[in-house]
């Protein structure tokens, strides 16, 4: 179920702060040790933050979702807080994807589903519209 709040200029995410299109990520992924894109979900985050805060070229092209990193917060902060500093660092490689307001990843709640079901859904739906873009993408240019 889309909402009316969702947003069309988001793009792909940020990098460091700064936006990135498709064309951008692509670029990443492409440039990446392991030339795909990973999107990680809580528990990653949770139990391997350790692992994610060494530079390694298997982990080039990680993308955080907003959903993700709300859960983080929600369960543990001091997590949290070191994942927003790896979103943060200027020398990072992990993007920030804010699913929550854009207009093509926004998802609902839906009557009787528990709050942990939705945002499964709402990384699955998030994972899949950027699938489709990077391989919307990839038709362009081969």
């Amino acid at each position: 179920v889309q909402s009316n709040r969702g947003r069309d200029d988001i793009n792909c995410g940020t990098l460091a702060g700064k936006t990135i299109s498709t064309k951008e990520l692509h670029k990443l992924s492409n440039d990446s040790g392991n030339r795909r894109v990973l999107l990680v979900d809580t528990n990653v985050i949770l139990n391997q933050i350790d692992l994610l805060e060494v530079k390694s070229p298997a982990l080039s092209c990680l993308v955080i979702l907003q959903t993700v990193a709300q859960e983080v917060r929600h369960v543990n902060l001091s997590v949290y807080r070191r994942l927003h500093q790896l979103l943060t660092d200027k020398s990072s490689t992990y993007i920030f994807f804010p699913n929550e307001h854009h207009s093509q990843t926004y998802t609902q709640i839906e009557n009787g589903e528990s709050v942990n079901d939705r945002n499964d859904r709402a990384i699955r739906v998030s994972a899949q519209w950027m699938m489709s873009q990077l391989d919307a993408f990839s038709e362009k240019i081969d």
